[in-house]
């Protein structure tokens, strides 16, 4: 109810001075003499003093814990043209709202006197004697609530005339009912089918006291209701007329009306009398047909038309709205120009997996056909277009190598001739390759896979999480042969699984990639086996550490566990630059004999993963100057003549042997240097022939080392 203007707007209304009371204003006549000393008072000052004063009334009525809302008066009756209400006897309210209209409670068209602290308004009321609804809210204690006063306008009510009120009208009729008094709203409505029909018009609710009618021609009767809302309730009145001036009804000539036309022609159809909308339809596939023109529904008596010089029959339909009818005519024309049917484009040869067959160089062709098949002359097992006015369409063919017949058939002057034309089809399919197919992508990358015979679609799928995962790129059922993807700089593996439809079924090949990294580590090893190495003589191994992203990587930390191991050469942290290589070397200097298994541990920023592992392995042996000496005698009765024997070690109690000669023993004794000081093993031999078969093992030789 907000109303920002700081003054108050209104139809026919103003404030005088009002009267202000401060406490109780029963309490004693100097109330009543501050009230006349404020009386006359400007609007302005009066507006500010209301504002000042607010604070103070709605103070004194909570100190008094009195709410009382204030009465409209007058609160019934008839009022005058210039009435003056007020509501000055209210106790606690501090705003007031008071609306006035004629179309019931809360209608504002005689007042909208919106959040205002006055406590009277004049208002202008018109001599129309139709009720005056009233509704009067106060702001009380925060909360707004209203009273509705009900009052009747002076004067009375009087309806509105139509103007003309009978006769003939014109095919253009204008109506006026502007002499009534007390409507509030009216509706017209015109037709022809009976009192109150709105068949030709409806104004629908309105404030406009005239509007403008077409009208058919001929001598048919019109009714029209003019109705109006006076005192919140609709009235009406009926009236009847003849339709436009007498005459007989003439349907236009289309002109020309037949011959040749030219390129541009310029059709008209002016003389008739009794059309009020026309609509000409031209084509060339029969009359009705649009593919030259199609002007619908118009009241324009004329058109200019491009007509192509093709030489064929144009078919013209023209279309007159006559007394809420259509009726047409139709007219024959030829097209400038010669017919030349079109061509197909290839005529022979062999067609690929995916051909594009096109015949766009013809003059008079309507509409074509294309039918595609291998049983023979005018078959379609493999394609049919059906009538359409396309120049090229693209046909899919099995990679099966057999003869494809082809006919285009054209509608020409609305005849239809056929030409024929032999291919052959593409031979065996072959499957596309994925490019790239392996490798490091590029954080854009472009996968290509244009070199397949007899593919019809293509779905590319990456993803990170497993061959067939999408979550990079999801490119589904597509004859597109290449793709612009973007991947990640994780460093992570790329999945990717490329699918291909040939002779209509689905294959699909599986790829392995490597995301870019913006920072990665790559180790030249991340297993380093030093095997025995003899206490008191360490053994070295390095390994290369390269930064392979596209940023500098940081190696922040370096760490190596397991006895025996050590590491130096890197100095931590270290960054290598893109390209650049750091060795680190790695120790093994074994105390005691025995297997130690060791982890090198590198912490750096990679992408791929901040922590990369080496395992170590080794073993280590002791300074011994025992060996053992193994002979033994050659097998009889194989069969095959002996190629040599393998000697197996294990150490006693296990069941765990190990191969000790790298290479076949070609003779019948061993001997093993690397037992240690207080152990015992346990040793066989098996021998093996020629064809790589080995024999029954021996008995087991057993031995302690001091």
């Amino acid at each position: 109810m907000r109303n920002t203007d700081p003054f108050l707007h209104f139809r026919g209304a103003f404030f005088e001075s009002a009267a202000l009371f401060v406490g109780n204003p029963s309490a004693s006549s100097d109330h009543s003499r501050l009230n006349r000393s404020f009386c006359r008072l400007s609007n302005g000052r009066l507006a500010l003093l209301l504002a000042l004063l607010s604070c103070v009334l709605m103070l004194s009525g909570k100190a008094e814990g009195q709410s009382t809302p204030a009465t409209l008066t007058p609160s019934s009756g008839t009022l005058s043209t210039s009435q003056t209400f007020t509501w000055n006897n209210g106790v606690g309210v501090t705003e007031y709202s008071l609306f006035m209209g004629t179309a019931g409670f809360g209608s504002t068209n005689l007042l909208n006197c919106n959040e205002t602290k006055a406590t009277t308004v004049k208002v202008s009321i018109p001599s129309d004697g139709v009720t005056v609804y009233a509704r009067f809210y106060q702001l009380i204690n925060g909360v707004w609530q209203y009273a509705d006063y009900e009052f009747t306008e002076p004067g009375t009510p009087m309806p509105a005339t139509l103007s003309p009120s009978s006769g003939t009208l014109a095919t253009s009729q204008t109506f006026a009912w502007s002499n009534g008094a007390g409507p509030a709203a009216y509706q017209l409505l015109v037709g022809t089918t009976g009192t109150g029909s709105s068949n030709v018009y409806s104004s629908g609710s309105t404030t406009a006291t005239s509007t403008t009618v077409s009208m058919q021609a001929g001598s048919t009767k019109v009714y029209v209701r003019l109705m109006q809302l006076i005192d919140d309730a609709w009235q009406s009145t009926d009236y009847t007329f003849t339709s436009t001036e007498a005459g007989t009804l003439t349907p236009a000539t289309l002109t020309p009306s037949s011959g040749t036309l030219a390129a541009s022609q310029t059709f008209t159809w002016s003389n008739g009398v009794g059309p009020t909308e026309y609509s000409l339809f031209l084509g060339t596939t029969g009359f009705g047909s649009t593919n030259i023109a199609n002007m619908n529904e118009t009241t324009e008596t004329s058109a200019k038309v491009s007509i192509p010089s093709d030489g064929v029959t144009v078919y013209a339909r023209f279309y007159q709205l006559i007394n809420g009818a259509w009726q047409y005519t139709d007219y024959e024309f030829t097209e400038p120009g010669t017919m030349v049917p079109a061509t197909l484009t290839p005529a022979s040869g062999s067609l690929a997996a995916s051909q594009t067959f096109t015949w766009s160089n013809g003059m008079g062709p309507a509409a074509y056909q294309l039918l595609v098949g291998t049983t023979g002359v005018g078959s379609s097992n493999v394609y049919s277009s059906g009538s359409t006015t396309a120049t090229s369409t693209t046909v899919s063919f099995q990679p099966d190598g057999a003869t494809v017949y082809v006919r285009l058939m054209q509608l020409i002057d609305d005849a239809w001739q056929s030409t024929d034309y032999a291919f052959t089809e593409p031979g065996p399919p072959t499957p596309a390759t994925l490019t790239p197919s392996s490798g490091t992508l590029a954080t854009s990358q472009t996968f290509t896979w244009s070199n397949g015979i007899g593919v019809t679609e293509y779905s590319l799928f990456v993803g990170t999480t497993g061959f067939g995962s999408t979550n990079i790129a999801n490119l589904n059922e597509t004859t597109a042969t290449s793709a612009k993807i973007s991947i990640p700089s994780n460093g992570a593996t790329v999945y990717a699984r490329f699918y291909q439809l040939i002779s209509g079924a689905w294959q699909y090949t599986d790829y392995e990639f490597t995301e870019p990294a913006l920072y990665a580590l790559t180790l030249q090893s991340t297993s380093v086996p030093f095997g025995d190495v003899t206490d008191g003589s360490p053994a070295y191994q390095s390994v290369k550490l390269t930064s392979s992203g596209m940023d500098a990587v940081t190696v922040s930390a370096g760490s190596v566990s397991g006895t025996g191991y050590t590491i130096s050469g890197v100095s931590f942290p270290t960054t290598l630059n893109p390209g650049q290589t750091a060795t680190l070397q790695i120790e093994f200097d074994p105390t005691t004999p025995g297997l130690s298994d060791g982890t090198v541990t590198l912490t750096s920023n990679s992408s791929a993963g901040t922590t990369s592992t080496i395992g170590l392995s080794g073993t280590g042996v002791s300074t011994s100057t025992y060996e053992v000496s193994l002979n033994w005698d050659a097998p009889t009765g194989t069969g095959l003549p002996v190629a040599g024997y393998d000697v197996y070690r294990a150490v006693s109690g296990s069941s765990t042997y190990e191969l000790l000669n790298s290479s076949l023993d070609t003779t019948t004794t061993y001997t093993d240097t690397t037992v240690q000081s207080g152990t015992s093993y346990v040793y066989y031999v098996e021998s093996v022939d020629d064809e790589g078969n080995q024999g029954p093992p021996s008995n087991d030789f057993d031995v302690s080392i001091p």
